[in-house]
């Protein structure tokens, strides 16, 4: 049987388009997702990308519906730490 995808505890909006989120595994991704940009509803503004409001575990979810889930957005990662070490920094 094949190994779960990490649940998403926390997610940060940074700079469009890119997001970070941290995993239940105590991991935190920064991701870039500019190769989602074609889709229809992807966020136009910064504005509408820092509207990233709900985890709904294995997927991440804006105000206007686009969605993400973690492996994909894992598989365009650009950054890869602890969670805690990146929040003793």
């Amino acid at each position: 049987m094949g190994k779960a995808d990490p649940i998403v505890v926390a997610v940060r909006a940074l700079e469009m388009p890119l997001v970070q989120f941290d995993t239940d595994e105590g991991i935190r991704y920064t991701c870039d997702l500019k190769k989602f940009e074609g889709v229809y509803c992807f966020p136009k503004s910064q504005e509408e990308w820092e509207e990233v409001f709900e985890m709904e575990g294995d997927r991440i979810v804006w105000k206007n519906r686009f969605e993400v889930h973690v492996d994909q957005a894992i598989a365009y990662t650009i950054r890869k730490e602890s969670s805690e070490q990146s929040s003793a920094s």
